[in-house]
């Protein structure tokens, strides 16, 4: 494996979690072009606990 290719799957363009949380099917692009797909239940457990951690402050 070519050594360049290592971080071709790394999301480059990145989302605020607040916009991920709107979106049916939320994504980002890799660095090579590539739609990353995040799982639903992942980014609400995330929104759950972030969101509560904000509130509190």
């Amino acid at each position: 494996m070519e050594i360049s290719k290592i971080n071709n799957g790394i999301v480059t363009s990145r989302k605020p979690l607040l916009q991920l949380l709107k979106e049916d099917k939320p994504s980002s692009k890799t660095k090579d072009g590539r739609k990353y797909i995040f799982k639903k239940e992942t980014i609400k457990e995330l929104g759950k606990n972030c969101l509560k951690t904000y509130r509190r402050g």
